[in-house]
């Protein structure tokens, strides 16, 4: 039975390291979480260890203390129930208690074909990951060629109306010094005729200046009006340059804050999944109601991070959404496990269960310390100190 279990412990080495030594596998990592690969593996040289030294029980448990995990994955008391709890429930391992007192054993599921589909995965989410970071520099290169293309099109624009106007300003002057010469001819007609009639003393005389003064008066005020008309056109044309020059940045600079929202978002949704293991419950077998469970978790915490506001309500009181969010980030498989224990215990009827679950999930993170040890204690009868 022994030699059996070398032969199969030989093989899932073989897998996950070529120099039959255990470190931290990737690949694992990703199909399973980060943590939860580390205990795994650990678990899996100590099963190892006590193979080559026959120390296995008969249906092949072995004996581990939470120090003696804590030194090898410097996972502690709290961190290591609901890890253990998940390993189980994907099928990796297997856990008992025996003896008096009761001590926690544990014992490796050499199922192979499990083993190769979570690398499977992991590799999968591998190529996923390389894909979006692919997508992204793609997107990146086509959004600097749109900036590009609409500074072009507003700078060629802004030429052309800079043209136009140099021109209006040009016919501006040439009517100005026509206009200017006009008078000056126009004074100096004056200027002979009220000589000619100086010499003259009779009232029809008079009458003839006062005409011809009329007459020029009406040229001045006809050189003012087309001189206002032609500056009124070349200020109209500016400001409409100007407004359609601002339109198109507004209008660019709305479309970038469109993307980046957008593509903050996924990334925000991204780390929750990679977070809480969410690809890894819903691809259990048999664990429907997980699955719903941490859905309806998974939609609370996006609900929570990506949608900005000032406050979010927590047990009654108003925090800031960038400190909730700060710890909704933070959030892990570990937390959710222990809000899943805390609602199991729970015996009073809740009437907002969403924000029973938001305060009960800033909890998790804040204070779930003095819950687990009391778990711990009473899983090992007695407390660490009987380990």
């Amino acid at each position: 039975m022994e030699n059996n279990y070398n032969e199969l412990l030989k093989a899932f080495f073989d897998i996950l390291a070529s120099d039959n030594t255990i470190s931290h596998n990737r690949i694992l990592s990703h199909a399973i979480g980060n943590l939860e690969a580390q205990m795994y593996q650990c678990l899996l040289s100590k099963m190892y260890y006590y193979s080559k030294n026959d120390k296995l029980s008969e249906d092949g448990f072995f004996y581990a203390t939470v120090y003696d995990i804590e030194e090898s994955t410097t996972l502690t008391q709290r961190q290591q129930l609901p890890i253990a709890r998940k390993l189980e429930e994907i099928g990796l391992i297997k856990t008992a208690k025996k003896g008096i007192p009761a001590k926690k054993y544990y014992k490796i599921c050499f199922d192979m074909q499990l083993l190769l589909s979570l690398v499977e995965k992991g590799n999968q989410r591998v190529c996923e990951i390389q894909e979006k970071r692919e997508q992204e520099k793609r997107r990146a290169e086509k959004n600097r060629k749109k900036e590009n293309t609409s500074e072009s099109r507003c700078s060629s624009q802004y030429e052309q109306n800079v043209c136009t106007c140099s021109t209006d300003n040009s016919d501006t002057e040439k009517v100005s010094k026509a206009a200017i010469s006009h008078s000056t001819n126009k004074m100096s007609v004056l200027v002979q005729t009220e000589s000619s009639y100086l010499h003259k003393q009779n009232v029809g005389t008079c009458t003839d200046d006062k005409s011809v003064l009329a007459q020029t008066n009406c040229s001045y005020k006809k050189l003012y009006n087309n001189k206002t008309i032609t500056n009124n056109l070349n200020n109209q044309s500016i400001n409409q340059s100007k407004e359609i020059d601002g339109q198109t940045d507004d209008v660019i600079e709305n479309q970038l804050d469109m993307f980046s929202d957008e593509f903050n978002t996924e990334q925000l949704k991204q780390q929750i999944r990679e977070n809480i293991s969410y690809d890894l419950y819903m691809t259990a077998r048999d664990k429907q109601r997980d699955k719903e469970y941490v859905a309806e978790i998974y939609k609370i915490i996006c609900d929570v991070v990506c949608v900005p506001r000032r406050t979010v309500k927590i047990n009654g009181t108003d925090y800031p959404y960038e400190t909730v969010k700060s710890v909704f980030l933070k959030l892990n498989s570990t937390h959710i496990e222990y809000v899943r224990d805390r609602m199991s215990k729970n015996t009073t009827k809740i009437e907002n269960m969403r924000a029973y679950l938001i305060t009960a999930l800033y909890n998790s993170y804040m204070t779930p310390v003095h819950y687990y040890e009391s778990e711990v204690n009473h899983d090992m009868y007695g407390g660490a100190a009987n380990v």
